[in-house]
Protein backbone atom coordinates (compact mmCIF):
# COMPACT_ATOMS: atom_id res chain seq x y z
CA UNK A 1 0.00 0.00 0.00
CA UNK A 2 1.26 3.34 -0.76
CA UNK A 3 1.65 6.02 1.40
CA UNK A 4 -0.31 9.39 0.83
CA UNK A 5 1.08 12.73 -0.09
CA UNK A 6 2.13 14.82 2.93
CA UNK A 7 -0.31 17.25 2.05
CA UNK A 8 -3.23 14.86 2.58
CA UNK A 9 -1.93 13.43 5.60
CA UNK A 10 -3.37 13.66 8.91
CA UNK A 11 -1.70 15.60 11.65
CA UNK A 12 -0.74 11.92 13.64
CA UNK A 13 0.82 10.90 9.98
CA UNK A 14 2.31 14.38 9.11
CA UNK A 15 4.20 13.80 12.57
CA UNK A 16 4.71 10.22 12.10
CA UNK A 17 7.01 10.92 8.52
CA UNK A 18 8.60 13.75 10.23
CA UNK A 19 9.97 11.85 12.66
CA UNK A 20 10.86 8.94 10.28
CA UNK A 21 12.65 11.64 8.09
CA UNK A 22 14.66 12.92 11.45
CA UNK A 23 15.53 9.19 12.17
CA UNK A 24 17.04 8.58 9.07
CA UNK A 25 18.96 11.67 8.94
CA UNK A 26 20.33 11.25 12.09
CA UNK A 27 21.12 7.52 11.24
CA UNK A 28 22.55 9.06 7.93
CA UNK A 29 24.88 11.52 10.18
CA UNK A 30 26.09 8.92 12.24
CA UNK A 31 27.47 6.63 9.67
CA UNK A 32 28.86 9.37 7.49
CA UNK A 33 32.75 9.92 6.43
CA UNK A 34 34.19 13.43 7.97
CA UNK A 35 33.63 15.19 4.55
CA UNK A 36 29.98 14.33 4.45
CA UNK A 37 29.36 15.35 8.61
CA UNK A 38 30.52 18.55 7.54
CA UNK A 39 28.41 18.83 4.75
CA UNK A 40 25.29 17.27 6.44
CA UNK A 41 26.42 19.99 9.51
CA UNK A 42 26.06 22.81 7.23
CA UNK A 43 22.83 21.61 6.29
CA UNK A 44 21.90 21.55 9.54
CA UNK A 45 23.00 24.82 10.12
CA UNK A 46 21.16 26.71 7.59
CA UNK A 47 18.03 24.67 8.49
CA UNK A 48 17.99 25.84 11.82
CA UNK A 49 18.52 29.43 10.55
CA UNK A 50 15.60 29.07 8.01
CA UNK A 51 13.43 28.37 11.22
CA UNK A 52 14.64 31.06 13.26
CA UNK A 53 14.17 33.49 10.21
CA UNK A 54 10.50 31.86 9.56
CA UNK A 55 9.72 32.72 13.49
CA UNK A 56 10.72 36.09 13.44
CA UNK A 57 9.02 36.34 9.79
CA UNK A 58 11.81 38.49 9.05
CA UNK A 59 11.75 35.23 5.90
CA UNK A 60 8.66 36.87 4.58
CA UNK A 61 9.51 40.53 4.53
CA UNK A 62 9.16 42.20 1.06
CA UNK A 63 11.11 44.46 -0.72
CA UNK A 64 10.76 46.79 -3.30
CA UNK A 65 11.82 46.14 -6.49
CA UNK A 66 12.97 49.90 -7.98
CA UNK A 67 16.58 48.85 -8.30
CA UNK A 68 15.48 46.42 -11.12
CA UNK A 69 15.21 47.34 -14.75
CA UNK A 70 11.39 47.75 -15.57
CA UNK A 71 12.16 49.05 -19.41
CA UNK A 72 10.92 47.01 -22.04
CA UNK A 73 13.52 45.33 -25.27
CA UNK A 74 13.35 48.41 -26.80
CA UNK A 75 14.07 50.55 -24.16
CA UNK A 76 17.26 48.13 -23.06
CA UNK A 77 18.25 48.15 -27.28
CA UNK A 78 18.69 52.20 -27.24
CA UNK A 79 20.40 52.15 -23.44
CA UNK A 80 23.15 49.96 -25.16
CA UNK A 81 23.34 51.87 -28.31
CA UNK A 82 23.52 55.22 -26.02
CA UNK A 83 26.12 53.29 -23.95
CA UNK A 84 27.94 51.46 -27.06
CA UNK A 85 28.02 55.12 -28.88
CA UNK A 86 26.68 53.50 -31.97
CA UNK A 87 23.37 51.76 -33.63
CA UNK A 88 23.17 48.07 -34.01
CA UNK A 89 22.68 46.38 -37.66
CA UNK A 90 21.69 42.85 -37.66
CA UNK A 91 23.73 39.85 -38.49
CA UNK A 92 23.59 38.15 -41.49
CA UNK A 93 20.90 35.05 -41.25
CA UNK A 94 22.64 31.39 -40.48
CA UNK A 95 22.22 27.71 -40.55
CA UNK A 96 23.53 27.24 -37.31
CA UNK A 97 21.31 25.56 -34.84
CA UNK A 98 20.07 28.06 -31.93
CA UNK A 99 19.72 25.92 -27.99
CA UNK A 100 15.89 26.50 -26.66
CA UNK A 101 15.80 29.22 -24.34
CA UNK A 102 13.07 26.90 -22.40
CA UNK A 103 14.45 26.01 -18.78
CA UNK A 104 13.54 22.51 -18.68
CA UNK A 105 15.89 21.32 -15.80
CA UNK A 106 15.34 21.38 -12.30
CA UNK A 107 18.76 22.85 -11.38
CA UNK A 108 18.96 26.63 -11.92
CA UNK A 109 22.30 27.19 -11.10
CA UNK A 110 23.92 29.76 -13.07
CA UNK A 111 27.74 29.80 -12.19
CA UNK A 112 29.47 32.72 -10.68
CA UNK A 113 26.82 34.99 -9.55
CA UNK A 114 26.28 37.97 -6.55
CA UNK A 115 22.18 38.48 -7.08
CA UNK A 116 23.36 41.46 -9.46
CA UNK A 117 25.16 39.77 -12.17
CA UNK A 118 26.03 36.37 -13.09
CA UNK A 119 29.48 35.55 -14.97
CA UNK A 120 29.99 33.29 -17.89
CA UNK A 121 33.89 32.79 -18.76
CA UNK A 122 35.00 32.85 -22.30
CA UNK A 123 37.83 30.73 -24.23
CA UNK A 124 40.60 31.33 -25.77
CA UNK A 125 41.70 34.85 -23.55
CA UNK A 126 43.84 36.01 -20.95
CA UNK A 127 43.61 32.81 -19.17
CA UNK A 128 44.65 30.71 -22.28
CA UNK A 129 48.00 32.94 -23.10
CA UNK A 130 48.68 32.93 -19.00
CA UNK A 131 48.33 28.72 -19.27
CA UNK A 132 50.95 29.27 -22.48
CA UNK A 133 53.23 31.49 -20.22
CA UNK A 134 53.05 29.10 -17.41
CA UNK A 135 53.86 26.06 -19.50
CA UNK A 136 56.78 27.52 -20.96
CA UNK A 137 58.34 28.57 -17.91
CA UNK A 138 57.72 25.04 -16.42
CA UNK A 139 59.27 23.54 -19.39
CA UNK A 140 62.30 25.75 -18.85
CA UNK A 141 62.67 25.76 -15.75
CA UNK A 142 62.59 21.61 -15.61
CA UNK A 143 65.36 21.47 -17.80
CA UNK A 144 67.50 24.00 -16.17
CA UNK A 145 67.54 22.07 -12.88
CA UNK A 146 67.98 18.51 -14.69
CA UNK A 147 70.93 19.80 -17.14
CA UNK A 148 72.47 23.03 -15.40
CA UNK A 149 74.48 20.61 -12.99
CA UNK A 150 76.06 18.60 -15.73
CA UNK A 151 76.77 21.54 -18.13
CA UNK A 152 79.88 23.47 -16.98
CA UNK A 153 78.30 26.74 -18.38
CA UNK A 154 75.36 27.42 -15.54
CA UNK A 155 76.65 24.36 -13.11
CA UNK A 156 74.82 24.84 -10.05
CA UNK A 157 73.43 28.65 -10.35
CA UNK A 158 71.27 27.30 -13.09
CA UNK A 159 70.17 24.46 -10.99
CA UNK A 160 69.49 26.68 -7.99
CA UNK A 161 68.00 29.62 -10.57
CA UNK A 162 65.68 26.63 -12.32
CA UNK A 163 64.83 25.36 -9.04
CA UNK A 164 63.38 28.83 -7.26
CA UNK A 165 62.85 30.75 -10.93
CA UNK A 166 60.21 27.85 -12.00
CA UNK A 167 57.24 27.99 -8.69
CA UNK A 168 58.19 31.70 -8.54
CA UNK A 169 57.85 32.28 -11.94
CA UNK A 170 54.57 30.21 -12.14
CA UNK A 171 53.26 32.18 -9.19
CA UNK A 172 53.92 35.25 -10.71
CA UNK A 173 51.54 33.98 -14.43
CA UNK A 174 48.97 33.10 -11.86
CA UNK A 175 48.88 36.93 -9.85
CA UNK A 176 48.64 38.51 -13.39
CA UNK A 177 46.02 36.46 -14.57
CA UNK A 178 44.15 36.86 -10.94
CA UNK A 179 44.38 40.79 -12.02
CA UNK A 180 43.21 40.31 -15.37
CA UNK A 181 40.67 37.86 -15.08
CA UNK A 182 37.75 40.30 -15.31
CA UNK A 183 38.51 40.40 -19.37
CA UNK A 184 37.37 37.52 -19.99
CA UNK A 185 33.91 37.54 -18.63
CA UNK A 186 30.49 37.83 -19.59
CA UNK A 187 28.57 40.07 -17.25
CA UNK A 188 24.80 39.72 -16.77
CA UNK A 189 23.02 42.09 -15.36
CA UNK A 190 20.08 41.58 -13.59
CA UNK A 191 19.95 44.96 -12.44
CA UNK A 192 20.10 46.54 -16.32
CA UNK A 193 18.67 43.58 -18.56
CA UNK A 194 21.71 44.05 -20.28
CA UNK A 195 25.23 41.65 -21.09
CA UNK A 196 28.41 43.16 -21.13
CA UNK A 197 30.14 41.47 -23.78
CA UNK A 198 33.87 40.23 -22.52
CA UNK A 199 37.20 42.27 -24.13
CA UNK A 200 38.90 41.25 -27.69
CA UNK A 201 42.23 41.97 -29.33
CA UNK A 202 41.80 45.76 -29.95
CA UNK A 203 37.98 45.50 -29.85
CA UNK A 204 36.68 47.08 -26.00
CA UNK A 205 33.56 45.57 -24.76
CA UNK A 206 29.76 46.26 -25.53
CA UNK A 207 26.58 45.97 -24.15
CA UNK A 208 23.94 44.34 -25.85
CA UNK A 209 20.08 43.02 -24.90
CA UNK A 210 20.03 39.22 -23.26
CA UNK A 211 17.44 38.70 -25.96
CA UNK A 212 19.77 39.00 -28.73
CA UNK A 213 22.35 36.73 -27.72
CA UNK A 214 22.03 32.58 -28.83
CA UNK A 215 24.04 29.68 -27.69
CA UNK A 216 25.04 28.18 -30.89
CA UNK A 217 25.39 24.32 -30.51
CA UNK A 218 28.04 22.54 -32.05
CA UNK A 219 29.13 18.98 -31.99
CA UNK A 220 29.29 16.71 -28.88
CA UNK A 221 33.35 16.67 -27.83
CA UNK A 222 33.56 12.50 -26.56
CA UNK A 223 36.47 12.42 -23.63
CA UNK A 224 39.32 10.01 -24.54
CA UNK A 225 39.14 6.37 -23.27
CA UNK A 226 35.43 6.12 -23.66
CA UNK A 227 34.84 8.72 -20.61
CA UNK A 228 32.02 11.18 -20.41
CA UNK A 229 31.32 13.61 -23.29
CA UNK A 230 30.76 17.68 -23.43
CA UNK A 231 28.54 19.93 -25.90
CA UNK A 232 30.28 22.68 -27.50
CA UNK A 233 29.14 26.12 -28.35
CA UNK A 234 29.58 29.48 -28.55
CA UNK A 235 27.33 32.84 -28.13
CA UNK A 236 25.95 33.79 -31.61
CA UNK A 237 24.53 37.68 -31.75
CA UNK A 238 21.85 37.95 -33.82
CA UNK A 239 22.69 42.06 -33.41
CA UNK A 240 25.62 43.70 -32.72
CA UNK A 241 27.36 47.18 -32.87
CA UNK A 242 26.95 49.32 -36.44
CA UNK A 243 30.91 50.32 -35.97
CA UNK A 244 32.49 46.63 -36.49
CA UNK A 245 32.84 45.23 -39.79
CA UNK A 246 32.31 41.86 -39.08
CA UNK A 247 29.99 40.14 -35.99
CA UNK A 248 31.89 39.41 -33.23
CA UNK A 249 32.43 35.79 -32.58
CA UNK A 250 32.81 34.83 -29.37
CA UNK A 251 33.70 30.83 -28.00
CA UNK A 252 33.24 29.65 -23.96
CA UNK A 253 35.57 28.39 -21.66
CA UNK A 254 36.60 24.81 -22.73
CA UNK A 255 34.75 24.79 -25.82
CA UNK A 256 31.01 24.89 -24.75
CA UNK A 257 27.83 24.98 -22.10
CA UNK A 258 25.47 23.21 -21.02
CA UNK A 259 22.38 24.20 -22.14
CA UNK A 260 20.76 23.51 -18.45
CA UNK A 261 23.52 26.61 -17.45
CA UNK A 262 22.57 29.19 -20.73
CA UNK A 263 18.86 28.38 -19.67
CA UNK A 264 19.40 29.28 -16.07
CA UNK A 265 21.33 32.97 -16.90
CA UNK A 266 18.22 33.62 -18.79
CA UNK A 267 16.07 32.94 -16.55
CA UNK A 268 18.42 34.90 -13.88
CA UNK A 269 17.53 37.70 -16.16
CA UNK A 270 14.22 37.50 -15.95
CA UNK A 271 12.92 39.94 -13.51
CA UNK A 272 9.27 38.90 -13.03
CA UNK A 273 10.79 36.20 -10.82
CA UNK A 274 12.95 36.47 -7.81
CA UNK A 275 16.03 35.02 -8.11
CA UNK A 276 15.89 31.24 -7.63
CA UNK A 277 17.33 29.21 -4.53
CA UNK A 278 19.83 27.37 -6.67
CA UNK A 279 21.97 30.73 -6.84
CA UNK A 280 22.04 31.73 -3.61
CA UNK A 281 24.41 29.43 -2.10
CA UNK A 282 26.67 31.41 -4.72
CA UNK A 283 25.28 34.48 -3.35
CA UNK A 284 26.66 34.21 0.24
CA UNK A 285 29.89 33.10 -1.48
CA UNK A 286 30.44 36.25 -2.69
CA UNK A 287 28.88 38.39 0.21
CA UNK A 288 31.35 36.63 2.55
CA UNK A 289 34.56 37.75 1.02
CA UNK A 290 32.91 41.00 0.44
CA UNK A 291 33.31 40.63 -3.51
CA UNK A 292 31.12 41.28 -6.80
CA UNK A 293 30.72 38.26 -9.01
CA UNK A 294 33.58 40.34 -11.38
CA UNK A 295 36.02 40.18 -9.04
CA UNK A 296 36.68 43.97 -9.34
CA UNK A 297 34.97 45.52 -6.38
CA UNK A 298 32.98 44.81 -3.19
CA UNK A 299 29.58 43.15 -3.21
CA UNK A 300 26.95 45.06 -4.13
CA UNK A 301 25.48 47.39 -1.72
CA UNK A 302 21.55 46.57 -2.61
CA UNK A 303 21.87 43.16 -2.34
CA UNK A 304 23.26 43.29 1.06
CA UNK A 305 19.63 44.18 2.37
CA UNK A 306 18.76 40.12 1.82
CA UNK A 307 21.39 38.71 4.45
CA UNK A 308 21.51 38.03 7.80
CA UNK A 309 24.68 39.86 9.13
CA UNK A 310 25.09 37.43 11.89
CA UNK A 311 24.76 33.95 9.86
CA UNK A 312 25.91 35.47 6.20
CA UNK A 313 23.16 33.65 5.30
CA UNK A 314 20.03 34.88 2.90
CA UNK A 315 17.29 35.40 5.31
CA UNK A 316 14.83 36.07 2.88
CA UNK A 317 12.04 34.21 0.90
CA UNK A 318 11.89 35.66 -2.42
CA UNK A 319 15.09 37.88 -3.66
CA UNK A 320 15.01 40.62 -6.26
Amino acid sequence: MTKPRFRDMTEAQREEALQESRERWKQRKQNATPEELEVYLEMDRRRENYKKYRDTEVYYHEFDSKHLHHQSYEQRLAKAAQLNGCEFKKAKPTKRQFASREHTDIDYHCGECDGQVAILRRGMGVWFLCCLLAFAIAFVSFFAVIEAPFENSYGWKGFFGGLIGGPLGIYLVVQFWRKLDFLDKFEFNRHTGLVRMPHKLFRRPFYIPIEDIELSIGPVVQSARGGGERGSGALFLTKYPAKYWFRPSYSLFFGGIEKGHWTSLIHFMDITQPVNEDVHIQMEKHYKKDRNAMGTGPYPEIMKRYFDKEDQQVNCWEVW
